[in-house]
């Protein structure tokens, strides 16, 4: 089973005495713990009311989104968490997916961690659903965050009779694979439809462009520096097909020129002189075939 759980409004209720203690246990001075409080506290909101901003007042909990620090903080919490889940899967409590290597004992994986991401693997047992959702209660009494059950999802993996059931004892709703998590998991792994969500935010950017007056120049800068790089997570991962390479360079291509379904301008050059370098007459933009083939390369 795998549980996708989210945590509710996450750097908005991090408890400071607990990230002050996790900071102490993990080795840092007085003087580290000093500043570090400092910065967490000195933050002052203030309300608007009627267009008006009322006077500011301090918080008693929370990290400020957008500060660089926050994150590194809020993953210190984090770990504790981390720490619960092991010793639940240590006593039996819960069991996670066993990675064999050769035949051989290989790694347990209970649960990955990135920042207010959270997936939990686990059996279908009802008991350590219990225990999950007990480790759960004491994670929102300690750590003042809470998991919001009603966006969480329980994805079963395999054949799982009794999903529902396990479900109602989280108070989550049951989900299936392929599931977004960065990228389509679950999904065929040359299956042309894990481009969809690619394709439509390109043509979503191309039609917020559509409406303004735009050069050549200004839609190559485009091209290079957004359109082509939109893909790139995906192309790391996924060999891409020739007919989704063709369908985002035929967008490319009929942007750089102002063409659309209803007006089809004359191509001055043709795209493989396009793509070449600069030195060579072209204009430097990436083949998609080509960049795929490069990012690929790094898993050899």
């Amino acid at each position: 089973m795998l549980c996708k759980l989210d945590v509710h409004k996450a750097y908005d209720h991090v408890n400071w005495s607990f990230l002050l203690y996790m900071l102490r246990r993990c080795g840092f001075g007085v003087k580290w713990c000093r500043w570090i409080e400092f910065c967490i506290s000195a933050v002052k909101y203030s309300v608007i009311v009627n267009d008006t901003p009322e006077d500011f007042f301090s918080g008693t909990l929370g990290l400020r989104q957008g500060d660089p620090l926050s994150p590194f903080l809020f993953i210190l919490v984090m770990v504790a968490f981390s720490r619960m889940l092991n010793k639940l899967v240590e006593i039996g409590a819960i069991t996670g997916f066993n990675v064999e290597r050769g035949g051989h004992h290989g790694v347990c994986i209970s649960h990955l961690l990135f920042v207010d991401d959270t997936l939990i693997l686990c059996g279908d047992e009802e008991n350590q659903f219990r225990n999950l959702r007990c480790l759960l209660l004491c994670f929102e009494a300690v750590f003042g965050l809470k998991i919001n059950l009603a966006k969480s999802e329980l994805i079963p993996i395999g054949a799982v009779g009794n999903v529902e059931e396990l479900a109602g004892i989280l108070g989550c709703r049951v989900s299936s694979l392929p599931i977004t998590y960065g990228l389509p998991l679950g999904a065929r792994f040359k299956s042309i439809h894990i481009w969809d969500d690619i394709i439509e935010r390109t043509e979503r950017r191309l039609a917020g462009w559509k409406q303004c007056y735009l050069s050549k120049g200004g839609r190559v800068t485009l091209i290079k520096s957004i359109l082509v790089n939109l893909p790139t997570y995906f192309l790391s991962l996924f060999p891409l097909s020739s007919s989704v390479a063709c369908r985002l360079e035929k967008l490319q291509r009929d942007f750089l020129w102002g063409s659309n379904e209803n007006v089809h301008k004359f191509h001055l050059l043709k795209w493989d002189k396009v793509c070449c370098p600069i030195r060579n007459g072209g204009l430097a933009i990436r083949r998609l075939t080509t960049f795929n083939k490069a990012l690929l390369g790094k898993w050899l």
